[in-house]
């Protein structure tokens, strides 16, 4: 090659190079990262769930902007996760992704920011790991558990400064170190550590548990629950909470003797309800150290929260996962679909730990089985699309009406024997069948507007405990209550027909507008006391307490309106 072309080409050859190493693509894939700040809290829950809170202060300190970065667990503690998740400084949760095992014996994940970080800035994560299985009991201590785990987030980036807290439960004791704060940490720095506490209380409980869901009924879906508990520390258990799914009503709790007592905060259609099981009062089984107690639950969700029609198929979304603050060794979760269903191919879930769910079809059940789970993970949703053979939507209501023909040529031939030896002038009743289609109707639309009157509650929650802006907050409640409106108009053009359809359900309609106007009663009186508080001619205690008490009210309410509407649909059957 002559000399006169060597320039060129070298000039041409530094141009692309350069290119290359300024173009976000290349920065991408070796992201410059540094951890300003990490805050560790390690929480040993009363049931010996182990809770990690990684706080991170994440700059970007390279050129060009970063859209992820990662995390990693070594692998032996990977085999104890039940639960891993992130979210920004918003509390926004972030998408994460599996990357698999090194050769060094570190299983990493990828967060993905909700925005891309700029260079020189800063954002804030939070990062949140549950394991299992990690605490045991020392044989011959009658008290003492141990433990051993990591101190520091091991992520592939360097920490400036790092603090980490280690909360034991409350009434326990420990001769170990719970806080330590150190600096100047390299990527990947690991260092194990062992611990030592005693604890007389409640201490270690696995449970095993089964749920099936069945979507027979028209307006509600069936759940039943069986949750059994095994003590495996040292102490009595004293109590056990548990919650259920958003919309929860017509609950039932017993053992094997029989209903039991709960204390139980009932939620609504967006909240979830809480029950709580006392095995110091009111019991005669105490869960002792190495027994074991099982509890039934069954409990009814509103369909139209949970399964939607959708052309010529069904879409049923329900959450699979218990959620209990202790270790779930194994779970059962069976769906139940109306009989000869075609299921489509149910897409398998991923959890961020390595375990993938894969769904057992049999006939017309999908089967869902899992492996230590915690209430971390109790909002999963599983969706599943299915389509009902014709003939099933065709023969329920063919078999009803068979069933009230048959009632009705019975009733029609006993009346026949009694009008021959009865007077002509008396008149033989002639029963008059449920509107169904009206019935339903209303159904439909009352709850659309009580769902409505759930959404300004919780709305105006949000801004009175300061979780909204007083503008998003207007215009929100403003949407709202053009909704209510349009929604109210609705329900009193349907009440009307039916009124004149069904003059002998008008009961039911009392019933409901006798709760309406107990709900805007409790309502006024809500306000009142937020203008006594603010003026202050209440003290805070005071306010505190009437205000508890106004909200239960209104949520004993709204339970007793849902009441009033599976009745009114009962009667359709």
């Amino acid at each position: 090659m002559e000399r006169k072309h060597v320039l060129p080409l070298l000039i041409v050859t530094v141009m692309i190079v350069t290119m290359l190493i300024n173009s976000p693509t290349y920065a991408q894939t070796s992201p410059s990262f540094i951890v300003s700040e990490a805050s560790r809290t390690i929480n040993i829950g009363v049931f010996g769930t182990i809770n990690v809170t990684d706080e991170l202060t994440i700059e970007n300190n390279g050129t060009v902007p970063v859209s992820s970065f990662k995390i990693a667990i070594k692998e032996k503690f990977v085999k104890k996760l039940c639960y891993i998740g992130a979210k920004d400084q918003e509390n926004e949760r972030l998408e994460l992704k599996y990357l698999g095992l090194d050769e060094n014996n570190y299983t990493y994940w990828q967060i993905f920011f909700s925005e891309p970080i700029n260079p020189g800035k800063v954002k804030k994560v939070t990062v949140t790991t549950v394991y299992g299985s990690l605490v045991t009991p020392i044989p011959g201590t009658e008290k003492t558990y141990e433990f051993t785990f990591y101190y520091y987030p091991t992520i592939p980036y360097s920490i400036k400064s790092c603090r980490v807290e280690i909360e034991i439960p409350r009434g326990a004791e420990t001769e170990n170190e719970t806080s330590i704060d150190t600096w100047a940490l390299s990527p990947l720095t690991y260092k194990e550590f062992y611990f030592r506490y005693n604890y007389t209380r409640n201490s270690l409980i696995y449970v095993e548990f089964e749920r099936e869901i069945k979507t027979y009924d028209i307006a509600y879906i069936k759940v039943t629950e069986t949750y059994k508990l095994k003590n495996v520390g040292f102490a009595n258990i004293e109590e056990f909470e548990f919650k259920l799914p958003e919309g929860t009503t017509r609950l039932s709790i017993s053992d094997k003797a029989g209903p039991i007592d709960a204390d139980i905060s009932e939620g609504n259609l967006t909240t979830k309800t809480t029950v709580t099981i006392s095995f110091k009062t009111g019991r005669k089984e105490v869960l002792g150290p190495n027994t074991t107690y099982t509890i039934y639950v069954s409990y009814l969700l509103p369909a139209d929260i949970y399964l939607k029609n959708i052309n010529t198929f069904y879409l049923l979304t329900v959450p699979i996962y218990p959620e209990v603050p202790a270790l779930v060794i194994k779970g059962v979760t069976t769906i139940i679909l109306p009989p000869n269903s075609k299921v489509k191919p149910t897409e398998a879930e991923v959890i961020p730990t390595v375990q993938r769910l894969q769904p057992q079809i049999e006939q017309n059940k999908v089967i869902y089985t899992y492996y230590n789970v915690t209430g971390s993970t109790g909002n999963l949703k599983i969706k599943i699309t299915y389509i009902v053979n014709p003939l099933y939507a065709l023969l329920r209501p063919l078999a009803y009406s068979m069933f009230l023909a048959a009632i009705t040529a019975i009733y029609i031939a006993i009346r026949k024997v009694q009008i021959a030896v009865v007077p002509p002038t008396v008149e033989v009743p002639v029963p008059v069948p449920v509107p169904t289609p009206v019935v339903r109707e209303f159904c439909r639309v009352y709850e659309e507007k009580m769902a409505l009157m759930l959404e300004i509650d919780k709305l105006e929650e949000a801004f009175r405990t300061g979780r909204i802006k007083k503008k998003d907050y207007k215009r929100k409640m403003k949407l709202y209550e053009r909704e209510l409106i349009s929604a109210t108009k609705e329900v009193e053009k349907v009440k009307e027909e039916l009124r004149k359809a069904a003059p002998k359900l008008e009961d039911y309609i009392k019933r409901i507008e006798l709760l309406e106007a107990e709900r805007e009663s409790v309502k006024a009186s809500i306000n009142q006391l937020e203008r006594s508080y603010k003026t202050k001619k209440i003290t805070k205690l005071a306010y505190a307490k009437l205000r508890r008490q106004y909200e239960g009210r209104l949520r004993k309410i709204y339970s007793n309106m849902d009441k009033v509407i599976f009745e009114l649909r009962e009667t359709t059957k």
